[in-house]
């Protein structure tokens, strides 16, 4: 089916991903389905089916490229567990050469990525550490890495001691890095080449040396382009829902930045930042500071504040109180250019504070250890004073206090035995106080699943039959085509009907106390003729459905409407879930237990020991990517309990999965 017959792409790509087996193209509809997700946390999923297809087909492009993205935005996201998962299956999957340089990547990204968050000193000392104890021992792309570091660590190290004259020290590091990536090919060495291109255009800007880093960020956008121009032939498709334009709008932000560009490239750079920024229709703090640099070039300087305030207030309210002082200095410098002096000395003063009091928070932790040491020496000196001008006194002192220790000791140990009981019950309070809020959480999180779910089943269908609809009445359709369109809208619009159905009949069964009536009920003939449908509808030749079992010797009551759902809806699962082998549902009485068994067995995918009795609850689905609302086995119990009897899996059994019905004998007025 071509991508336009469904209006959603994200719609069309799951149709496509339903009909086929193909790992190879599988691998590329969730490569698809990731980038449609724009680098959000949503598109995590996506890259690790991608991830699994990849390794399958043994394209190491699209795996380092999957590893990418799944191990820096676990860690973005604060899925630390997660991350290192994905890092171990790097280092079992890359080949030894790509791994390495990885791998230096890697860390070096980690370590960027903490210093926004833990201690800069402890987290540099600590990555070159590692390095320097085997120096004379390291291999390239550990020595690539050793080079970022150490100019990492000169650029903190000279920002955190206000000496940013020796900021210049760490750019030969760099340009090293640099130099020592450019003998890998193009596609292994992209991300560490341009982690090293923009400290590098920091450090430019950070010495004033605008030219330089105006050079170095069109040389990180060329990369880029060069990168792109080459994903089809590293990947074996086209990523045709990539969307780059983030990429381009930080870079002329950066731009932007710069205070000597010419008339000409300045209005050529904002031009194509406020193109990117309609389209992206962001607004963050690099969208305001660009335009406020922007402005503040061509002179407009009340326009420029304008802009000014919402850095400020974002920096307020989501940034610490050192990242505030950057857009404070640039306030100042705006009223000071446009001649109202007395506000510029103000908002100068208001920096100045801020750094006061950051220094004086460190000053005021050193006094207060030094504080602490005295007072311990004086309390020492006043202590051997007192000694030598009243032993006596001491002595006494001594047996008084230690009549009052041990009463007190005792007094406290029973004291404590009291306080252990107490605490014993709150604990226990604690306990079902934790149990009942994860029980709520659970409830709330599967209610939300729910309604996800809900909307994807219902609308994937309803596009499916807009789509085929339209597709219907366009000019150059055939007939056979537009039969072949009529059967699929009737075909999706007997799957939503279906749908509908089950959620009215789940509410009205869960809502009601009441068991089921009985009647006579031929459960035999209902299992053959559940089957013969099965067959009829089934669209899997390498399937075959077998009917097995033994009529029961007298009348039966159950519920025959209900009963043919349970087995309509176990049959649909079996079927659904296996590619090739049997599905065999055999039905027989049990004398001795007085009831009817069931059992509908498939060579199928199975279901885990530590989930079977899990699918059965609402909401839940083995497989999240495969069509459903995960309430079919849920219905089915449902159904069963209500006509008295049970259902379970058959944990003995490994082809597949076995499900047994209990279903016992009931009297006509039950």
């Amino acid at each position: 089916m071509p991508l336009h017959a469904v209006q959603n792409p994200c719609d069309s790509l799951s149709f496509l991903l339903e009909k086929t087996k193909d790992p190879g193209e599988q691998c590329q509809i969730y490569v698809h389905l990731a980038d449609l997700c724009d680098g959000e946390e949503s598109s995590l999923p996506y890259w690790e089916k991608a991830l699994k297809r990849a390794l399958i087909i043994n394209n190491e492009n699209v795996v380092e490229l999957a590893l990418d993205y799944l191990i820096f935005n676990n860690y973005w996201y604060g899925h630390e567990e997660e991350a290192e998962r994905f890092i171990k299956i790097a280092e079992d999957n890359l080949s030894k050469d790509r791994a390495a340089l990885f791998f230096a990547y890697m860390r070096a990204y980690q370590t960027m990525l903490k210093l926004e968050k833990e201690d800069i000193n402890e987290i540099l000392h600590s990555s070159l550490e590692k390095l320097r104890a085997q120096k004379n021992k390291l291999t390239k792309e550990e020595q690539i890495e050793w080079e970022f570091l150490t100019a990492l660590s000169i650029d903190c190290g000279a920002v955190a001691n206000g000496a940013y004259q020796e900021v210049a020290e760490a750019i030969p590091y760099v340009e090293r890095a640099i130099r020592m990536l450019s003998a890998y090919p193009l596609e292994p060495r992209y991300p560490f080449e341009l982690l090293c291109y923009r400290k590098l255009a920091n450090l430019y800007m950070a010495q004033d040396d605008y030219a330089k880093a105006a050079a170095t960020i069109e040389k990180i956008m060329d990369i880029h382009k060069q990168e792109k121009e080459g994903q089809k032939a590293a990947f074996g498709f086209d990523r045709i829902y990539y969307n780059d334009d983030s990429f381009y709008y930080e870079e002329h932000a950066r731009l932007l930045y710069l205070p000597d560009l010419s008339p000409e490239q300045l209005e050529n750079y904002f031009s194509e930042f406020m193109r990117l920024h309609q389209r992206l229709q962001y607004k963050d703090r690099i969208y305001w500071e660009a335009v406020a640099g922007y402005y503040q070039y061509k002179g407009k300087f009340k326009t420029a504040l304008l802009y000014n305030d919402s850095v400020i207030a974002y920096v307020h309210k989501n940034s610490r109180l050192t990242d505030w002082v950057s857009p404070y200095l640039t306030r100042s410098d705006l009223y000071k250019l446009s001649g109202d002096y007395k506000n510029a000395l103000l908002w100068r003063e208001k920096c100045d504070s801020i750094r006061e009091q950051l220094h004086s928070e460190e000053i005021s932790q050193s006094m207060n250890e030094i504080r602490s040491r005295f007072s311990l020496d004086k309390l020492i000196v006043e202590k051997l004073e007192s000694e030598g001008n009243t032993k006596m006194a001491l002595l006494l002192g001594i047996i008084v206090v230690s009549l009052c220790v041990i009463a007190w000791g005792i007094h406290q140990r029973l004291m404590v035995r009291r306080l252990k009981m107490v605490q014993n019950k709150l604990l226990k309070s604690n306990e079902e106080v934790t149990k009942q809020s994860r029980r709520a959480e659970e409830s709330e999180k599967m209610k939300t699943a729910f309604i996800d779910s809900m909307c994807h089943e219902i609308r994937t269908p309803l596009n499916i039959i807009n789509g085929f609809t339209e597709l219907c009445f366009s000019e150059g359709v055939n007939d056979e085509m537009r039969a072949e369109f009529q059967k699929q809208i009737q075909e999706n619009t007997r799957m939503l009907t279906g749908l509908l159905d089950t959620m009215l009949e789940l509410s009205k069964l869960v809502s009601s106390n009441d068991t089921l009536p009985s009647e006579a009920t031929d459960v035999y003939g209902i299992c053959m003729q559940q089957i013969e449908v099965l067959k009829s509808r089934s669209m899997k030749p390498e399937v075959e459905c077998i009917f097995q079992g033994t009529p029961c010797p007298g009348e039966f009551y159950s519920n025959a409407s209900y009963f043919s759902r349970v087995i309509s809806n176990l049959l649909d699962n079996a079927i659904k879930f296996t590619e090739k082998g049997t599905v065999i549902l055999n039905c027989s009485p049990n004398m001795e237990k007085r009831c009817m068994e069931i059992s509908v067995t498939d060579t199928g995918i199975g279901i885990s020991p530590d989930k079977q009795e899990w699918v059965f609850e609402r909401f839940t689905k083995v497989d999240a990517f495969v069509p459903g609302t995960g309430l079919g086995l849920y219905l089915c119990r449902v159904i069963i309990n209500k006509l008295g009897g049970k259902i379970k899996i058959d944990s003995t059994y490994k082809d597949g999965c076995r499900i047994i019905i209990e279903l016992p004998c009931q009297s006509p007025n039950h």
